[in-house]
């Protein structure tokens, strides 16, 4: 039952897993190879890799896209489409179910925007790329915000499995999710470092889990 379920999953956010990783390359295609179409030549827009260039703006923006829609699709798209019923009135938990789906979501969107931090990094880190000096330490601020997206994630996906009126106090969840995100960010730029951001925000993730847990524990699906 968890391979059916992991395949599910991946036929249902696959599309929003490939165009994540689609703007991600194109992003760093577009810093990093003269003359690409559409594009800058990185001698034009990288002072130094990591902590002065524009890869760190649009790769925020990229996951947070991302973060929030694989959250509502994993759970809007259930109830659109009312397969709630079908789907936790198979021969496993509600915990087990929305587990699956959590941990799904989490590690694609996880591994999606680690790959271009790699990519960009090994580039950084090769001799004669650029003029500007490089330490894998200098990724830290961009590893806080990679990991801090999980909350924005986390938050869709609450917003998206709870009753309620979207003009409402649906939409809280995802709204304070937000709210704690701008503050680890504002707390990576003041340390410089991926420690303190990442432990607030594995912490409030371990709390809005629960909360996700709970909801779908005692919500009735029609």
């Amino acid at each position: 039952m968890f391979r059916a379920m992991v395949v599910k999953e991946w036929r249902e956010t696959r599309g929003i897993a490939l165009l994540g990783l689609a703007a991600y390359a194109y992003l760093l295609a577009a810093i990093l190879i003269p003359q690409f179409p559409f594009g800058t030549s990185h001698r034009n827009v990288i002072t130094v890799p990591f902590v002065r260039d524009i890869f760190v703006v649009w790769f925020v923006i990229i996951s947070v896209v991302m973060a929030i829609a694989l959250g509502l699709r994993q759970t809007l798209g259930e109830s659109i489409r009312g397969t709630y019923p079908f789907l936790l009135h198979r021969p496993a938990s509600r915990r087990w179910l929305i587990g699956v789906k959590l941990c799904f979501g989490m590690a694609l969107y996880l591994i999606c925007g680690a790959a271009p931090i790699l990519v960009y990094g090994v580039w950084a880190a090769t001799p004669g790329t650029h003029a500007s000096p490089f330490e894998w330490s200098m990724t830290a601020t961009t590893l806080a915000f990679w990991f801090s997206m999980t909350l924005l994630y986390l938050g869709a996906f609450l917003s998206g499995i709870r009753p309620g009126r979207w003009y409402g106090s649906r939409l809280l969840p995802l709204v304070a999710a937000g709210v704690a995100v701008y503050f680890a960010l504002l707390l990576a730029f003041a340390f410089g470092g991926v420690l303190w951001p990442c432990l607030a925000i594995f912490v409030a993730d371990v709390w809005v889990i629960g909360m996700i847990l709970f909801v779908a524990r005692t919500r009735d699906y029609p």
